[in-house]
């Protein structure tokens, strides 16, 4: 229930011009709460056993600070530098961002089994994962790409005629 008043919301923000405006304004504003509330976060994780925030209702507040100055500020340095951007790589994104949906939990999911017995750190663990989930996203997208039958398995929009592979 939470996820879809989430959902509704934005699908009605980003409809109003105001909108992309006022983030396009706060990016950087949105980014420096971003960074300024997960600073104080990986400070008071750094605090073995002290609390550096007085209540969980406070820990509540700055995390959600974070969340939102993160996602305010994404859209906003997103809006101002590709809304009128084109060019193969945003073409090449556009494309591929279905199939990357699609397969990447099933890849991270894939990845984590296989590394959990591994005797590695935490940040190696995150560093493997990240990479081997944008490869993996990739990878999908381009084998996809290249076949008529598993196009609309991984979400690609079905080859202009002259363009077809088999």
């Amino acid at each position: 229930a939470m996820s879809f008043a989430s959902f509704l919301a934005g699908f009605c923000l980003v409809s109003r011009s105001g909108f992309w405006a006022s983030l396009d304004r706060t990016r950087w504003p949105a980014l420096a709460l971003a960074i300024g509330a997960g600073g104080l976060l990986a400070w008071q994780t750094a605090q073995a056993g002290n609390r550096a925030l007085p209540t969980d209702a406070w820990h509540a507040l700055v995390y959600a600070a974070a969340q939102w100055g993160a996602i305010a500020a994404i859209l906003g340095f997103s809006h101002r530098h590709l809304s009128n951007a084109g060019g193969p790589a945003l073409r090449y994104l556009n494309d591929s961002i279905f199939t990357f949906y699609l397969v990447h939990q099933t890849i991270i999911v894939m990845v984590a089994h296989w590394i959990d017995p591994l005797p590695v750190s935490a940040e190696i663990v995150a560093l493997l994962l990240v990479i081997s989930t944008a490869l993996g996203c990739i990878l999908s997208y381009e084998i996809g790409q290249r076949s008529g039958l598993l196009r609309p398995l991984f979400g690609i929009r079905p080859a202009p005629s002259g363009d077809r592979k088999t």
